[in-house]
């Protein structure tokens, strides 16, 4: 693979093929991920919400901020002297992050009283401890 440093221009296509809304829709959710520190297996989690096997809305919520931290860690070395080949293989892994987000988030997105209390309640936390 080539060690062609990543251009100004290539960095700015890269930043914004991350951040258009549809990029996610071919993305791949990553097999593992570092999420708070610990390395998960994403792909396993986001199957076994989406298939029902695990559905505790606060475990869901801390999933989601956790991918939050992960996807700003990663664009932020988008930024740093990196060749075309990493910052590729990193918006591929953003976009995969993108993409277990918006399933999760779909998961508790469903009108339920108990789950949307719970998510303003983790919400109301959340801006407290900022």
């Amino acid at each position: 693979m080539s060690e062609e440093k990543l251009s100004d221009g290539s960095r700015e296509s890269i930043l914004y093929e991350m951040r258009r809304s549809f990029a996610i829709l071919n993305a791949e959710i990553p097999e593992k991920a570092e999420i708070k520190g610990f390395e998960v297996p994403l792909r396993d989690i986001v199957l076994e919400i989406r298939t029902g096997k695990q559905k505790k809305i606060e475990y869901i919520l801390s999933l989601i901020e956790g991918i939050n931290e992960a996807i700003k860690k990663h664009e932020a070395r988008i930024y740093e002297d990196i060749t075309v080949e990493e910052a590729l293989k990193i918006k591929d892994l953003v976009l995969g992050l993108k993409r277990a987000r918006a399933e999760l988030e779909s998961e508790i997105s469903e009108p339920n009283g108990e789950l949307e209390d719970t998510k303003r309640f983790y919400g109301l936390i959340k801006r407290i401890k900022e």
